[in-house]
């Protein structure tokens, strides 16, 4: 079994969400966000960044629509080269734990736009942070969806098909 997802990276892309570290059942298939539970790509079509609504074997592919995926892991400096090196438009943390394991201590408001005075990176025009997807935060799921539409509104994200 693998032990980390390897990066969904491309110079063009316009967000990359950025996640703490893949749960077992992403390891275990080697796709991002593939638990059941795991609201990731229900809120990427609810919240209009897809024009469909996409699932964890489809992960590859978002790439072709803009959009990649990465985790903090225990080395957010390595992380931070990468997202430096692709440019992407705006870096989507994915959880406030993402946010504090690339940025250290998270106090106060970290959601939204506010996660823009915790972390600055090269190149990127938006930072942002949204509750976590997976099912144990199945609570925040219309927070984070509102979250993912503001985002989306603030550089005028339209989905490819």
């Amino acid at each position: 079994m693998l032990d980390r997802l390897p990066p969904l990276l491309a110079p063009g892309l316009r967000v990359v969400f950025v996640g703490t570290r893949p749960g077992m059942e992403s390891l275990r298939t080697g796709f991002y966000y593939a638990s059941p539970t795991n609201a990731f790509y229900a809120t990427l079509h609810q919240s209009g960044f897809t024009s469909r609504l996409w699932s964890a074997v489809d992960c590859r592919a978002l790439l072709g629509v803009g959009i990649g995926l990465d985790d903090v892991h225990d080395d957010p400096a390595a992380l931070r080269r990468r997202l430096e090196e692709v440019a992407p438009v705006a870096v989507c943390f994915n959880s406030k734990q993402a946010l504090a394991a690339f940025a250290g201590d998270v106090s106060g408001d970290w959601r939204g736009p506010a996660a823009e005075r915790h972390v600055l990176i090269a190149d990127v025009r938006t930072i942002w942070a949204v509750p976590d997807s997976s099912g144990l935060a199945g609570r925040f799921r219309i927070e984070r969806v509102a979250l993912l539409r503001d985002l989306r509104a603030r550089f005028g994200w339209t989905p490819k098909p």
